[in-house]
């Protein structure tokens, strides 16, 4: 499966590593290779997570074409605020 990347989510990873989250751009790819647990937006695109530390996870929001997943943005989020 191709991973590709927009502008913004390039960007993204720049302005994370400023503020503290050295994001590397393998690791997200790595997230969305085979089958991710992903939930559903009402757009149709789809939001992967990835754990970043104890207290963090990556939310990745993508989408599915014929051509692969394109990596719409990136941002941390406090874990628990996900988790159930």
């Amino acid at each position: 499966m191709k991973i590709l990347w927009t502008k913004h989510a390039r960007y993204k990873t720049e302005v994370l590593r400023e503020h503290g989250f050295p994001i590397r751009e393998t690791l997200v790819e790595e997230a969305l290779k085979g089958r991710p647990r992903a939930e559903m937006r009402p757009s149709g695109e789809k939001i992967a997570r990835m754990e970043l530390d104890a207290d963090h996870v990556l939310r990745i929001v993508f989408s599915e074409s014929a051509e692969g997943r394109k990596i719409i943005t990136i941002y941390p989020a406090r874990r628990r605020r996900y988790e159930a």
